[in-house]
């Protein structure tokens, strides 16, 4: 019954319940995004680092699933957790930019070196 895309649907269903959670927990202790009449045309503050439930769920649904050696899922997972430290990266740098407005060029950097630690790690797209 396991599969990527049950593990997918998985992240799906925790990301659901976390996002709720996380938005309340920032607009509490006022981590959101102001309006301005320039570039953001939301019409009240929006939480930011929402960002940060999605890869919490990713990361459980990984956690959570214990595959039979061997088996097709096994090689899947095993792709899957090579992902993570680009993964963590970009999190990160999303999860500053969130907190800091970083500027673009650094946002740049990050992204470049979060799909060069991917590349390191093994991750091809063929």
């Amino acid at each position: 019954m396991h599969s990527l895309l049950w593990l997918g649907f998985r992240a799906f269903i925790i990301s659901l319940v976390l996002t709720p959670i996380c938005r309340d927990v920032f607009r509490s202790y006022g981590v959101v995004d102001q309006p301005d009449a320039a570039r953001k045309v939301h019409r009240y503050p929006i939480p930011r680092v929402g960002g940060l439930a999605i890869a919490i769920a990713y990361l459980l649904a990984y956690v959570l699933v214990r595959p039979e050696e061997g088996s097709p899922l096994a090689q899947q997972v095993s792709l899957a957790w090579r992902l993570i430290p680009g993964a963590a990266l970009a999190c990160g740098i999303g999860l500053l930019d969130d907190l800091f407005n970083l500027r673009p060029w650094i946002k740049l950097l990050g992204q470049l070196g979060a799909a060069g630690l991917a590349c390191v790690s093994g991750v091809r797209i063929l």
